[in-house]
C-alpha cells in the first residue's frame, strides 16, 4: 500500500502515513470518520518552539530497557547541556560573588554589565547582576563546566558559598573599621 499524497509505501491496516502522516483510510459516502490528524508518536513532527522564553530542553540522550530516561552527564556542553532538576533553583555562590563568579564561568559580558553597573550607579544597579547570578547560576556553571557528578558540582558550590560569605563579612569589618576610625 502507497500513500496518496506522497507515495511512500506503507505498513498494511496502517490509518496514517509514517513519512507525511496523511491518513490512510478511505473514506466514501456516509462513512463517519473518527480521526483525521495522526496519532503523537515518535514520527510526527514536533511542535514548534515558543516565541519567548528558554528553548524546550532536547529529549532524552538515552532510554532504559523499560522505555524511561536515562540522566547523561552533558555538563560542559554550553547552552545545549540539561541541567538535572536537582540543581534548579537558586545559586547562593552566584549571587554573593558575581564578579568573580562570572569570570570563572566564563560569563564575560555578565562580569562587564556587573561591574559597568556596579561602578556607574555606586553598586545600586550592580544588585541586578547579582540577583541575574543568583537566579541563573547553577544553569550557568553546569552549562559552562565539566562536572564528574551532580555531587561534585553541588561541594563546589558550596565551597564558593563559604568563600562568599567570607568576603562579605570581611567587606562589613572593614566597612565598620574604616566608618569607626573617622
Amino acid at each position: 500500500m502507497f500513500c496518496p499524497e506522497c507515495s511512500n509505501e506503507t505498513l498494511p491496516g496502517a490509518a496514517f502515513c509514517s513519512a507525511c502522516g496523511a491518513s490512510l483510510l478511505a473514506v466514501g459516502a456516509g462513512d463517519t470518520v473518527v480521526a483525521t490528524v495522526p496519532p503523537l508518536g515518535p514520527l510526527s513532527p514536533a511542535p514548534p518552539p515558543p516565541a519567548f522564553g528558554p528553548p524546550p530542553a532536547p529529549p532524552p540522550l538515552a532510554l532504559d530497557a523499560n522505555g524511561m530516561p536515562i540522566w547523561v552527564n552533558d555538563s560542559g556542553q554550553g547552552p545545549t547541556a540539561l541541567v538535572p532538576q536537582e540543581l534548579s533553583g537558586w545559586c547562593w555562590a552566584g549571587f554573593l560573588i558575581p564578579g568573580l563568579w562570572c569570570l570563572v564561568y566564563r560569563k564575560y559580558l555578565l562580569f562587564v554589565v556587573f561591574m559597568v553597573l556596579s561602578l556607574v550607579t555606586g553598586g545600586i544597579l550592580g544588585l541586578v547582576a547579582s540577583i541575574w547570578c543568583g537566579l541563573e547560576g547553577n544553569r550557568w556553571a553546569w552549562q559552562n563546566r565539566r562536572w564528574e557528578s551532580i555531587q561534585q558540582f553541588r561541594a563546589t558550590q558550596r565551597v564558593w558559598v563559604i568563600w562568599g560569605i567570607i568576603i562579605w563579612v570581611l567587606m562589613i569589618g572593614i566597612g565598620i573599621a574604616s566608618g569607626l576610625s573617622h
